[in-house]
């Protein structure tokens, strides 16, 4: 590989190292690309428009609950005037949250893809979505949903990372913290950031935003000695309170264990008993059952911690207050019912927001969804249909509705 020979320049200039790789093997596709940004901008067509932290993590999770399948990249948007469909030149194999950096994507792009970014036929991407989005098929409402993208050279968010083949990649995250830069460090989600990583954005906080300060709060905020020791005995004492249930929990396992064999080898005899071996024998499985609840105890209060709203845990979705109830329900819980349980929790909305629907000039659902929707829930109270029963029995009695109907969805799906 071959280096940069203006290090030296690079470093008085701009603070850091930056080391350029180039390959033999010639420019490739880039594997990650910028999908929508966050930011307010007043759009031409669709009025004031913004996107935020918030907005990002619901494309994931729809985008993880596969409300739209297979999200294509085509060769420049389509606009219905092709008169049919654009072929793909790349498929979203994932979509990833970097919170007020935005929306991220990983492709998987066609060779068609790999060469009109090779050869420069585009430079960047422009998204296509739903800020509220109507399933056609079950008529469930989401809010910001991706559909699919267009690689352009006239994008509206001007903010999106340029989308180039690269011959010369930046290799800062193969060498020392002395190649750093702020902004890629920032582009990442702070659970992602290695400890160097850490510690240069530590060096560098004086020059955050308000908002990327109360994004990277965990890592940049400083701890006190006082706070460190007690956070440090906190955790010793746990540890210890841990090593000693299970200490406790294996010491009664092992003496049910023993004497289960004894009786079963005894079996067919009669055993006698006195009574203080019998009440030996119980304070032992009542020590074991009290140390077992103790540290199922401790397991559902951590568990529950997970999920409590704080100011340093942004994901928890349940109130401070509700903590002791949801320790008390995640004790009740087998293991099974409990990872179920927290699946659910990791797919309940953060926030409720809402948007206008892009794309229809700011007005609400189209009439003939209502009309389709009021004649289909009036035939499942008549006849006491499924909805999709129907809807079928409504489409099946007017033909011009549904017409109607999937001119207007076959539209929404361009």
């Amino acid at each position: 590989m071959l280096y940069d020979t203006k290090m030296k320049q690079q470093r008085d200039s701009k603070q850091r190292i930056a080391l350029v790789q180039r390959f033999a093997e010639g420019p490739a596709a880039p594997e990650e690309i910028q999908v929508v940004p966050t930011g307010k901008w007043d759009h031409p067509a669709y009025g004031e428009m913004e996107i935020t932290s918030a907005d990002i993590a619901r494309f994931v999770e729809n985008f993880k609950a596969k409300v739209r399948l297979d999200l294509p990249i085509t060769a420049g948007h389509d606009n219905g005037m092709s008169g049919g469909e654009l072929n793909a030149i790349g498929w979203f194999t994932e979509l990833i949250d970097r919170g007020v950096n935005g929306l991220w994507g990983a492709v998987k792009w066609t060779e068609e893809g790999k060469n009109l970014l090779i050869e420069g036929a585009f430079k960047y991407f422009s998204p296509e979505f739903y800020e509220q989005y109507s399933d056609p098929e079950t008529g469930a409402k989401y809010e910001h949903v991706l559909v699919g993208g267009a690689l352009t050279n006239k994008p509206y968010f001007k903010e999106l990372e340029p989308v180039m083949a690269f011959s010369e990649p930046d290799i800062m995250n193969q060498i020392t913290d002395l190649s750093m830069n702020l902004k890629d460090i920032l582009a990442k989600k702070p659970k992602e950031l290695s400890e160097p990583e850490k510690a240069f954005l530590k060096a560098h906080k004086s020059e955050l935003s308000a908002e990327q300060l109360k994004t990277f709060d965990e890592v940049v905020a400083e701890e006190s000695a006082e706070d460190k020791a007690s956070r440090e005995a906190k955790e010793a004492e746990e540890k210890a309170a841990a090593e000693k249930a299970a200490a406790d929990q294996a010491a009664a396992d092992a003496a049910a264990k023993a004497e289960a064999e004894r009786l079963a080898s005894e079996r067919g005899k009669v055993i006698t008993m006195s009574e203080a071996e019998a009440k030996a024998l119980r304070e032992k499985a009542d020590q074991g059952a009290k140390a077992f609840a103790e540290l199922e105890t401790m397991r559902a209060e951590k568990t529950a911690e997970k999920h409590i709203l704080s100011e340093s845990n942004k994901e928890g979705r349940f109130l401070p207050k509700q903590k002791p109830a949801l320790a008390t329900f995640m004790r009740s819980l087998s293991e099974t019912q409990r990872d179920q349980f927290q699946t659910l929790i990791s797919g309940m909305p953060r926030a409720s927001l809402s948007f206008k629907e892009l794309g229809d000039g700011g007005k609400q659902e189209n009439d003939v969804v209502s009309e389709v929707d009021t004649a289909v829930k009036a035939k499942m109270t008549e006849l006491k249909l499924s909805y999709s029963d129907a809807l079928k029995k409504v489409f099946a009695e007017d033909k011009k509705l549904a017409q109607r109907y999937n001119d207007h969805m076959s539209g929404q799906e361009e």
